[in-house]
């Protein structure tokens, strides 16, 4: 078979067909006869009346009979042969070349036959016998042919005989039967028959053959070897199959009596049900039940079960019926209720019936082998039907009247059985024995002390009826089931006696034994309080008040108030249980006056008399508690009815209401959860009317009001939001599909959730769109992109001609009206989304598109946009903007619409220019310049994510591997991205890491300039508070990286799950530095080596570059690293010296275990690096430092007061050892006082010299100017003709010159005076003082010289006039001196003014020094 299978294949493949191959009949010629007359006749067809004829055999006349004449439907085979009854009637299979269909126009008129090409089912011949379905499979015609065996002659065994239909292919049950009868013949049916509530049907083919139907799987043949029954349509519903003579024979046949059931032999999880004997139909029973088997009888010949089990969902015969059994059978007019079966047995046959009435004076013990050890009773009411009874919960050790044998007997019931009562113990007048009276009245032994007359047995109880004793029992007789001497309490009926196992109360008239509804305990009343695990009761004369009790047995709750008062509760609600007197309560719900447990789970509304202060009560495994509220929703309890879980609304702290399982909507909606497990379920879903709690998820949930729904941002943050018009993003949940929430804004806001269109839409919350090209859709964060919207929009246009379009046939389409349905565009950047406006879509260019290669359409209707050219990085789209084109490169216009050339392309090296955006793409990353876009389903996204990024900007991927060389390569280039924008980093000069986007810890080397992985394997670590700790241990190693994927150096090794300090930056924009092996600057994702030689003053507070915030007044705030190239330490700050950062150009010193800066420009010792410590002038700007650079030798008084000497050559600044005058560069004189022992601060008080008056210090003259500083005279300060005092400080009066010196001794000798001025006090210099004139100066040497005119109060004889004369400062020169009165060994000055040569400098100095000396 197998290479006629291939050659079939091949044959196939070259568009050949072996079977049903088509010919039409040839066409009737003169001269074509038959060679034979034994050949299978053939036909053929005459062209000119349509008439199919006979090919006659040789020799033959022709004539008109040998053509045919009746209509019909007519199959021919490859050789022309006519597929008639005769043909088929030894055939199974056949082959059909071609189909005519015969009719005639009249009565007596010619037959005109014309091929026909339908599907169909088409009928051979008249007798009803043969038919072929014609149907499609594979592109080709097959044909089926179909023997009806109800038209045989012969035929006695089948009545209706069923065909499958070739034609149709599983699952599919449409038109999947062709059934045949006699009378009808053969038709094409729908197994079902239009039954939708048939999902199985069954029909007859022959006698051992079944056609079988499911729904949901299809039809499909099969031969039956077992007997059985199965359901099939029809008059005769059932289809019985049997052996005969050991062979299965199967036929249709009604059902022998109405209302009984069969066995479905087609699925063991359903029985066949026969309403009447022509009407069947399948049913699956809904509980556990039994059913009368065909007719409900057994007998010895027939040996037929009499009953069909049903037991946890699977059907089988009973074949085991007991005598005086009873068994379960649900009622079919109302499936929540049981009726009773009973089977009794007698000559010899079982017979099975329901009863009719099913009220009973007692108990049946219950026949079913399923249940009985579990249920052994079963109870009948006429109200509620009959049910089995669980022993240890509806049937509690006592005393039951049996009745199933029709006579009424006692079985003794203890927790686990029931049984006769055969033991001797029970006729003994034991306290909880029972008697049973020749009345049939059921009593119980309460005093077997008492006579018979005073109260020694209970009371007989009448229908409905209980009474109550509470009655000391021994454990050597008596009740059963005790096991020790008690006293309990005891419940009799007329039909049983039980000891009483429950928990909550029973509240007992002691008069009447009879349930009291009301009363003061202790007042001819009794509490009796059970326990249903000590299986005991016992006795109470009071209540605790504000509590409410439960009679579970006789559904009876009870309100003990204020005064100790029992009384029945009558109002609706539900209340706390206080009944067991412990702290564990439940609920009791009560609703028209009858009360019963709830379930006690979720929230209730409470109606007790603490309602006010405490308006719900929660449960929680049966513990329950009375609880405030607030505003908002809870779970409720489930619905005694319909089980479902509602909610309750709380508009206040005291005023919650149930909302009615009715009224909640059935759609899928949700509420807030302020209920206790709101954190780990922050939502209540709602759906089919009943409610649960369940967790959130981010996004948007419907509620049950249209224009409000609630958001949640995660698990556990959810509000609820009033709605506006436009998209939400449907939370994802269970059974989401593809939604969107739209709202609409017409009078009102509407919120519905629909499904959603392929694309993205732009959602409420600012750069947020919603994916729907997958399912379900999900909200994406988006800033720089393009996006084809989900969403369309009708654009009307007038189309203006071209030049040159349509020339050649003269059809001008200016002005014409075009309306299209286009997709919006949306355009998202870092402020938002927004679908474009219509100008704006209308401006987007469109491109033709085709192997990647794009061209500018400027024809279309839809686009205004003249455009001549779209540049890399931009897109365009085809002509309803349902696709979009990124551009690679350069686009310009479709050289068929304008002539132009296409050789432009500026960035690839092929001849694309762009690319369709589709999912396909999305893996990859296009680079346009320093931008970076990814395109995906019909987006186009510009990449600003912070991180780092190395791409192959040849084959535009993103590198990742573990491959080193992928990011050695010589086309991957490195990005930069903070947010907001993008840039090429260049390759640095030291050596750095970077933790790029994959999570890979990547070292540059600038020696090798080469990339490699830094460590084998990357430790992860958790980062908080510059504390880091690793999932592995860190062993040699600098790096590790965080969850986030952030780099943090690490200062030492560290253990696994142990903790050790790191330096992280926030992030990508931010700079701090740290240290570990080498110094790094570092941002969150990068480390830069430090090499260098400087300074980096550190705020510890957030490892970055200190500022003014982190110094002055604050202690340990900063942190000093010194680098020398790439050796970096943490540096000991020494007292007094300031240190510079380069960086931040703040310099700060550490005193007195603070920081501070400086406070003023000036001089002050100063680090600039760990090689460099010397006097240092500088100013200050903002706070900010400019170094001007190291000072000359000589002395410097600090911004600080402190005085130091430099040496330039050994470049070497120290602080003044001694006491004494020091004249700094800067030009100031200071007096310092040296403490020698340390004790004090050296002190140095500046000394002021007098404006305009000139100073002689170390051989060097200086004049003094603004700010009494002192500058060497310069030749502006410098003339001739002038007269200027000049003074030369005490503290140098060894350094002065030796006329001065001179002059000075004769002054004290001579005039018993002093040549200083005395009258200064102490800021100023002291100094000797006196009159000069003739200054000259010396450019190239820059020095000056002055003639002495006359030392203050020096005493000399005027040549001339032979007067005494005195050196007088005041009046710059000699002056008439008079006796002092005082002192005759001194003269003083007269007021008498000597001539004296007034130039512009003696002017000057003259008015300085006449106010100076005067004012003094």
């Amino acid at each position: 078979m197998k290479p006629k299978t291939n050659l079939l294949t091949i044959l196939i493949l070259l568009g050949c067909s072996l079977v049903n191959v088509y010919a039409a009949l040839q066409e009737c010629e003169d001269s074509q006869e038959r060679k034979r007359a034994d050949t299978p006749t053939k036909y053929c067809i005459k062209k000119i009346d349509n008439t199919i004829c006979k090919v006659q055999t040789a020799g033959a006349k022709k004539r008109e009979d040998s053509c045919l004449n009746e209509v019909g439907y007519y199959f021919f085979n490859d050789r022309d042969i006519l597929l008639d009854s005769e043909y088929l009637e030894d055939k199974t299979s056949i082959s059909v070349s071609v189909i005519y269909k015969c009719t005639k126009e009249s009565e007596g008129g010619k037959t005109e036959c014309n091929e026909i090409k339908d599907t169909d089912l088409y009928e051979v011949g008249s007798d009803k016998k043969y038919y072929i379905n014609v149907y499609e499979s594979n592109n080709s015609m097959n044909y089926q042919l179909i023997k009806n065996k109800c038209a045989e002659a012969d035929n006695s065994e089948i009545e209706r005989q069923a065909h499958l239909n070739l034609g149709i292919s599983a699952p599919s049950t449409t038109n999947a039967i062709i059934l045949c009868t006699k009378e009808e013949g053969c038709i094409i049916e729908d197994p079902f028959n239009g039954k939708t509530n048939l999902d199985s049907v069954v029909y007859l083919n022959s006698k051992d053959t079944l056609i079988k139907c499911i729904r949901s799987g299809g039809c499909k043949s099969s031969s039956q070897s077992e007997e059985g029954y199965f359901l099939t349509i029809g008059d005769k519903p059932l289809i019985k199959c049997e052996l005969e003579d050991g062979t299965i024979s199967c036929s249709l046949t009604k059902a022998e009596k109405s209302q009984y059931y069969y066995i479905n032999s087609l699925s063991n999880k359903s029985v066949i049900y026969c309403a009447e004997e022509d009407s069947c139909e399948i049913y699956t029973p809904p509980v556990n039940s039994y059913f009368l088997n065909q007719k409900g009888e057994t007998t010895s010949e027939a040996k037929t079960p009499a009953l069909i089990c049903c037991h946890s969902k699977t059907c089988k015969l009973q074949e085991e019926v007991i005598d005086n059994g009873y068994y379960l059978t649900v009622d079919r007019e109302d499936e929540s209720l049981y009726k009773v079966i009973h089977c009794s047995k007698a000559e010899g046959k079982m017979t099975c019936e329901i009863k009719s009435s099913v009220t009973s004076d007692g108990y049946y013990r219950n026949a079913d082998d399923n249940t009985k050890a579990s249920y052994p009773l079963i109870e009948c009411d006429s109200d509620k039907g009959c049910t089995s009874l669980k022993i240890g919960k509806d049937i509690l050790p006592g005393y039951y009247v049996d009745v199933t044998t029709g006579a009424a007997e006692i079985l003794v019931c203890n927790e686990n059985s029931c049984s006769s009562t055969t033991s001797s113990i029970y006729d003994k007048e034991l306290n909880g024995n029972y008697k049973f009276d020749e009345n049939k009245n059921l009593k119980l032994i309460i005093d077997s002390t008492a006579d018979e007359d005073d109260e020694k047995y209970s009371g007989v109880a009448a229908n409905n009826e209980s009474l109550y004793y509470f009655v000391e029992v021994t454990s050597s007789g008596g009740f059963p089931g005790v096991g020790t001497n008690m006293s309990t309490l005891f419940k009799v009926t007329n039909y049983y006696i039980a000891r009483v196992i429950e928990n909550g109360i029973v509240y007992v008239n002691d008069n009447t034994h009879k349930v009291a509804e009301g009363g003061t305990p202790g007042t001819d009343t009794t509490i009796y309080t059970c326990n249903k695990t000590k299986k005991t009761c016992s006795i109470s004369k009071s209540c605790v008040s504000e509590t409410y009790l439960l009679d579970v047995q006789n559904s009876i709750g009870y309100y003990c108030n204020s005064k100790g008062e029992i009384v029945a509760i009558d109002s609706d609600g539900y209340y706390l249980d206080s009944s067991n007197g412990s702290a564990k309560k439940t609920i009791i719900s009560c609703e028209s006056g009858v009360c019963k447990p709830a379930s006690s789970s979720n929230y209730y509304v409470n109606v007790g008399s603490d309602k006010s202060t405490n308006p719900l009560i929660y449960c929680n495994s049966n513990l329950c508690r009375s609880t405030t509220a607030t505003s908002g929703y809870y779970l409720s309890s489930a619905d005694d009815s319909s089980g479902n879980v509602g909610i309750i609304k709380c508009t206040s702290t005291t005023n919650c209401e149930l909302i009615n399982n009715s009224s909640i909507q059935k759609k899928e909606h949700y509420y807030l959860n302020n209920g206790t497990d709101k954190i780990q379920k922050a939502l209540i879903k709602c759906k089919n009317r009943s409610c649960t709690t369940t967790s959130a998820t981010d996004g948007y949930f419907m509620t049950n009001d249209s224009s409000i729904l609630i958001f949640c941002e995660n698990a556990v943050s959810c509000s609820t939001v009033n709605a506006s018009a436009g998209y939400y993003n449907a939370a994802i949940t269970a059974d989401i599909g593809k939604k969107i929430i739209e709202c609409t804004a017409l009078t009102n806001v509407n919120c519905e959730l629909k499904e959603a269109s392929v694309g993205y839409y732009v959602a409420k919350t600012s750069n947020i769109l919603i994916n729907c090209f997958n399912t379900p859709c999900k909200a994406i964060s988006v800033t720089n992109g393009i996006y084809r919207s989900a969403t369309t929009q009708i654009i009307s246009s007038k189309r203006e001609t071209i030049p040159g379009e349509n020339e050649e046939d003269g059809v001008s389409n200016e002005g014409r009206a075009t309306t299209s349905v286009v997709y919006n565009i949306i355009s998202c950047t870092s402020t938002g989304c927004n679908e474009l406006t219509t100008s704006e879509l209308l401006s987007i260019p469109v491109c033709t598109f085709s192997n990647n290669k794009c061209f500018i359409n400027n024809r279309v209707t839809i686009s205004t946009s003249t455009v001549s050219a779209i540049s890399a990085g931009s897109y365009c789209t085809n002509s309803d903007r349902s696709v979009i084109y990124f551009a690679t490169d350069t686009v310009v216009i479709d050289p068929y619409i304008i002539d132009g050339t296409t050789s432009i392309y500026t960035y690839t090296t092929t001849t694309t220019n762009c690319i369709e955006a589709l999912e396909k793409y999305s893996e990859n990353y296009y680079t346009v310049g320093s931008s970076i876009y990814k395109v995906s389903d019909s987006s186009i996204t510009q990449i600003v994510n912070t991180g780092y990024y190395f791409i192959n900007v040849e084959t535009n991927t993103l590198v990742n591997g573990n491959n080193v060389e992928n990011y050695n390569n010589e086309n991957v280039k490195l990005f930069k991205c903070n947010d907001s924008s993008c840039s090429i980093v260049d390759k640095p000069e030291t050596t750095s890491y970077y933790a790029d986007v994959n999570k890979k810890i990547i070292q540059y080397n600038p020696n090798s300039d080469s990339y490699s992985f830094a460590y084998d394997e990357s430790v992860i670590c958790i980062y908080s508070n510059n504390k880091c700790t690793p999932k592995a241990d860190i062993k040699s190693m600098e790096f590790c990286i965080t969850y986030k994927g952030e780099l943090a150096l690490v200062t030492n090794d560290i253990k696994s799950r142990e903790t050790g300090e790191c330096y992280k930056a926030d992030s990508i924009s931010s700079k701090i530095y740290g240290l570990s092996q080498y110094m790094y600057v570092m941002n969150a994702f990068a480390a830069e080596r430090v090499v260098d030689t400087a300074y980096y003053v550190i705020s510890m507070s957030t490892n970055s570059t200190a500022t003014i915030r982190d110094y002055d007044g604050r202690n340990n705030s900063v942190r000093v690293y010194g680098c020398q190239e790439s050796k970096c330490d943490i540096v000991t700050p020494e007292e007094g010296v300031y240190y510079y950062d380069k960086i931040s150009t703040y310099m700060f010193r550490y005193t007195q275990k603070k920081w501070v800066s400086p406070p003023a420009s000036g001089y002050a010792l100063v680090s600039v690096d760990p090689t460099d410590t010397y006097i240092n002038r500088f100013s200050l700007n903002n706070n900010r430092t400019k170094i001007d650079g190291k000072v000359r030798t000589g002395y410097y008084f600090t911004v600080d007061k402190e005085m130091y000497e430099c040496d330039q050559d050994k470049n070497q600044c120290e602080k003044i050892t001694s006491n004494g005058h020091f004249f700094t560069v800067s030009g100031e004189l200071y007096q310092c006082v040296y403490d020698s022992e340390g004790l004090e601060e050296t002190e140095c008080n500046k000394k002021n010299c007098i404006v305009g008056q000139y100073y002689y210090i170390d051989s060097k003259y200086y004049y003094c100017g603004s700010g009494y500083m002192l500058s060497l005279v310069s030749d502006k300060t410098c003339e001739f003709d002038d007269r200027v005092i000049i003074n030369f400080p005490v503290a140098f009066s060894e350094h002065y010159p030796e006329k001065i010196k001179n002059a000075v001794e004769s002054i004290n000798q001579v005039n018993n005076s002093t040549a200083m001025v005395t009258s200064l006090n102490g800021k100023y210099v002291a100094a000797v003082s006196g009159v000069f004139t003739n200054c000259t100066y010396t450019v190239e040497e820059k020095d000056s010289e002055f003639d002495l005119v006359c030392m203050n109060n020096y005493v000399a004889v005027n040549e001339k006039t032979d007067n005494v004369e005195i050196c007088s400062l005041a009046h710059m020169g000699y002056i008439e001196c008079v006796n002092d009165d005082n002192n005759p060994e001194k003269c003083n000055i007269s007021g008498t003014i000597s001539r004296i040569t007034k130039g512009f400098t003696f002017i000057f100095s003259l008015i300085i020094s006449v106010l100076f000396y005067i004012y003094m």
